[in-house]
């Protein structure tokens, strides 16, 4: 039996979890290392047409991942890290001619997300740095050398984006709310 490619956001999230804890990364994800990983050739070149980046498989098995040099350094990033998810979402060769599904470019976005900023330890960086708010937004980015737009995402996704009540500041509201006669649960 033939193991199936990842094809789920679920799946492809783990694989994401799965590399920073095979390969014990840290923020920022060093993407090189994930692909001498999984012996994918990376080749940062200008590309033409709005062409973020490209993966192939050629008929002999090799793996390429091409980025367009012009982009920001942090778009070169997530488009790195999406098409590493082609790499491991795919079967078979994969040329030029090939054409990616949009739920397929979904996947892979996804992943790229996750890849960049994992759940875990974008957590662990908040409670580290204190809440985003704090003028800690861009810091996050910067750490995990991400856009501001791709950090804001991913601490809304997750929650983070929020200041946290501690228990005490909840009672309190509680009470003023009970002091004014509105219910609040």
């Amino acid at each position: 039996m033939t193991k199936r490619p990842p094809n789920t956001h679920i799946q492809v999230i783990a694989c994401a979890n799965q590399a920073w804890a095979r390969l014990n990364l840290s923020p920022p994800c060093d993407l090189q290392a994930v692909c001498d990983f999984l012996d994918i050739t990376v080749d940062k070149c200008m590309m033409y047409n709005d062409t973020y980046g490209m993966f192939m498989r050629l008929p002999d098995g090799r793996e390429i991942i091409k980025i367009n040099s012009c982009l920001s350094y942090q778009q070169m990033r997530f488009t790195w890290a999406h098409e590493i998810c082609h790499s491991i979402t795919t079967t078979g060769p994969v040329t030029l001619e090939c054409r990616a599904s949009f739920d397929e470019e979904q996947l892979c976005s996804q992943f790229a997300r996750h890849l960049l900023v994992p759940d875990e330890v974008l957590s662990r960086e908040c409670a580290r740095l204190g809440h985003p708010e704090n003028n800690r937004f861009g810091a996050l980015a910067e750490l995990f050398q991400v856009t501001k737009e791709l950090m804001g995402e991913r601490l809304k996704e997750t929650g983070l984006d929020r200041p946290q009540v501690s228990q005490e500041g909840r009672r309190s509201a509680l009470k003023v709310f009970k002091d004014l006669g509105v219910e609040w649960p």
